[in-house]
């Protein structure tokens, strides 16, 4: 399967995700965007630039993340973007996602292997909130 993404009529805003079958997209036995995009165009009558592939077979995104409805796509980086989650969080150039101003804690497991505590971000105080489970 293949996933493609429907940007907005500026490119900037994933409004629209499709799966289909990969053969549609492949030419010389190689995914081709170009090849999915004109298959897209075809079907669904949008122009064949605002399709981007996101990912085949679930596996590996293409640009740099799974690509979602109201992500960004950065063309600049030919990367999906999530939203930033607050406005303390920095984007990391390498993975394309945001990270908190310190690292989220490691939770101690419990018998099981699974987490004891959960955690969430306080933007009023730039910290980590301690949640038991």
């Amino acid at each position: 399967m293949a996933t493609f993404a429907k940007l907005s009529d500026d490119g900037k805003t994933v409004v629209n995700i499709l799966t289909f079958d990969k053969a549609k997209t492949t030419k010389n036995n190689q995914i081709n965007e170009e090849v999915g995009q004109g298959h897209l165009y075809r079907t669904h009558g949008w122009p064949a630039e605002l399709w981007k592939i996101s990912e085949v077979d679930g596996v590996t995104p293409y640009r740099k993340n799974f690509a979602s409805i109201g992500h960004t796509y950065d063309s600049a980086r030919d990367a999906f973007l999530p939203p930033q989650p607050y406005p303390s969080w920095t984007l990391n150039e390498t993975t394309c996602r945001y990270e908190a101003p310190t690292p989220k804690p490691v939770s101690p497991k419990n018998a099981e292997g699974l987490d004891i505590e959960t955690y969430a971000w306080n933007e009023s105080t730039q910290t980590w909130i301690t949640r038991l489970r």
